[in-house]
């Protein structure tokens, strides 16, 4: 009887004792637990949920729902017990940070850089927290308050790779090329192997025209064993702009052979090249490639490089009308004035009324930035009324 006794008392008063409700749920959180790290979360949830209901209040418990959610990409459920864990205590870093994490990829942005200052506000020499918020800014669009803390990230922690290439990325955007350009080299020359440093330099060496300096940068690049096809292009490009034609076309074929879809930019630069190889008519096709490859702005550009090349041909009634449809486009160059002027002086030989109204406007709409063309049609038009003054004369 005494061994029934026993066993009725352990059996429904011993799980009343607290000691051994807690020892319970020490074990429960501890099988919680051994499941996140072996990433089953499936298994871990369940238990978190019936270790929370014992203890509504604990923050670790909440914290670790809130985590299991976010690895098992449940964002939503995740964020909110974070939240409850920042109600019981608001500067939890673990929990500002992670939170930061969900409502970016959530897209709220401005929750998140909320987080992200919380985080700078508890620790402002911490070089994360400040990369962090210069990253939510700029996803805001507050390209004042990213340069900042990217600025601040970077005092903090010069060698942070992340930091620089964004930095960089907005300097470019506000027009600071020479000042990223620096910062670039100065990462690089720490870092000479780093195949993301290596392509965002020569894409800013690019951007500068610093076209020679394009080439050491891809060559270390691919003497590392890498091609990558999202940072190639910039060689070829580079390459016809230093008029190596013959050296960039084996890149262009390769490129093209590898690309999914037809690229206009492609197109182009390999109609460029072989332009200048005078290979006119392959050139030619190169550009009739990139319109119908072409969904950017430069439609009226490729348009404008095919009267180009019929001029080059002698073959200036076809001229006109790849510069007529180029005229078609808004953002066409007011060098389209000066290259129809030209094909109807070539075009007509004693009517010149039409060449004469074309370089006018194009003298009227240049600004300045054709000089070469300028004072060609300043010549030109001295020319044109000298040979009408001519003619009135013979007539009278």
């Amino acid at each position: 009887m005494n061994l029934v006794f026993r066993y009725i008392f352990w059996l429904f008063l011993l799980p009343q004792c607290p000691l051994f409700a807690q020892q319970n749920l020490d074990s429960l959180y501890q099988s919680a637990l051994a499941a996140v790290q072996n990433y089953r979360y499936n298994e871990a949830l369940p238990i978190l949920y019936e270790c929370h209901r014992s203890a509504p209040d604990n923050q670790l418990f909440l914290e670790k729902l809130g985590q299991c959610y976010y690895q098992m990409g449940n964002l939503q459920e995740g964020r909110f017990f974070l939240k409850e864990v920042l109600k019981r205590d608001s500067a939890h870093v673990p929990t500002l940070n992670l939170l930061a994490t969900i409502e970016e990829q959530l897209l709220d942005y401005r929750s998140a850089l909320g987080r992200a200052e919380a985080l700078v506000h508890l620790d402002s020499t911490n070089g994360y927290y400040r990369r962090l918020a210069g990253q939510l800014s700029g996803n805001l669009g507050r390209t004042e308050s990213a340069i900042r803390h990217y600025h601040h990230a970077l005092r903090l922690n010069p060698n942070d790779q992340v930091s620089v290439i964004a930095f960089c990325k907005l300097l470019t955007e506000v027009g600071e090329l020479p000042y990223a350009d620096s910062l670039m080299d100065a990462a690089l020359r720490k870092q000479q192997q780093n195949l993301r440093l290596l392509y965002e330099s020569a894409k800013l060496k690019y951007a500068r025209k610093q076209y020679d300096q394009v080439l050491p940068r891809f060559g270390t690049a691919l003497g590392l064993g890498d091609t990558s096809l999202n940072y190639l292009p910039l060689l070829a490009y580079s390459l016809t702009q230093l008029d190596s034609n013959e050296a960039a076309l084996p890149w262009f074929h390769y490129l093209m052979q590898r690309s999914d879809k037809p690229n206009e930019r492609l197109h182009y630069f390999l109609g460029r090249c072989y332009q200048q190889m005078d290979s006119l008519e392959l050139g030619f096709q190169q550009y009739e490639m990139a319109v119908k490859a072409g969904q950017s702005d430069n439609i009226g550009f490729y348009y404008q490089v095919m009267g180009d090349v019929m001029n080059q041909q002698e073959r200036y009634k076809q001229a006109l009308k790849f510069y007529e449809l180029a005229q078609e486009n808004e953002n066409a160059d007011p060098v389209i004035f000066f290259d129809m002027a030209t094909a109807f002086d070539q075009l007509n030989a004693k009517d010149k009324r039409k060449a004469v109204e074309l370089f006018k406007q194009f003298l009227e709409k240049e600004a300045g930035k054709h000089p070469v063309q300028k004072q060609y049609a300043t010549k030109r038009l001295a020319e044109l009324a000298a040979y009408e003054k001519q003619l009135k004369k013979g007539k009278g």
